[in-house]
């Protein structure tokens, strides 16, 4: 597990980190994190193939989304 800030959004889905990890949201998962930019994020390792990680709000860990690696940026 790893806390750090969601720097930006984009409107496809590509969330950049202040660690400068960049992952990808599913295209259904996005509108969860239109309050997102700014606010720090817990990632975590998920059991599910396709998204290999979740992310979630520090705040409200209730909220989360899949995410995987973009860009070939690989998260330790």
């Amino acid at each position: 597990m790893v806390q750090t800030t969601l720097v930006e959004m984009s409107a496809d889905g590509i969330a950049k980190l202040a660690n400068h990890a960049v992952y990808r949201i599913p295209t259904g998962h996005i509108a969860r994190t239109k309050d997102w930019p700014g606010t720090e994020i817990i990632v975590e390792r998920s059991d599910n193939a396709a998204w290999q990680y979740i992310l979630k709000s520090a705040a409200t860990p209730a909220q989360w989304v899949y995410a995987t690696p973009s860009g070939g940026v690989v998260f330790a």
